[in-house]
């Protein structure tokens, strides 16, 4: 098969990335990617010349048919990004709180959150 790109070796798994059906997630296996298979984002206005070829030819079913949006799928993606963003403004909340506490110098308000901090982002790992 000629594919849009010639680094591409395969694209598979095409799938509605919304209810619109104006984005197609994929996998691309890159010829620098050791047989991997990438995700990849097809979108009609992108910038990249082989991204509107590729959304053309995967909604016109050259990659197979494009499976339909998953709500549960997308809503359990966001949850997701939601956590780890939350989980890297706990960090920088984190960090200079921990110097504090390892100098010994911490005030028992930031103590206290410190350890309300910790919890947080102890459960927010265990969700993910």
């Amino acid at each position: 098969m000629n594919h849009p790109h010639p680094s591409i070796i395969d694209i598979k798994d095409p799938v509605w990335a919304d209810e619109d059906q104006s984005i197609i997630n994929l996998k691309i296996q890159w010829a620098h990617s050791n047989g991997e298979y990438w995700p990849f984002t097809a979108h009609p206005q992108d910038s990249e010349k082989h991204g509107p070829l590729i959304f053309e030819r995967a909604k016109n079913g050259e990659y197979g048919e494009v499976n339909p949006f998953d709500h549960d799928a997308h809503d359990v993606m966001l949850n997701r990004k939601t956590s780890i963003q939350r989980l890297r403004d706990i960090e920088t909340e984190l960090s200079p709180l921990r110097d504090e506490a390892l100098a010994g110098i911490i005030t028992d308000d930031d103590q206290r959150r410190l350890r309300e901090l910790v919890s947080e982002a102890k459960k927010l790992r265990a969700s993910l």
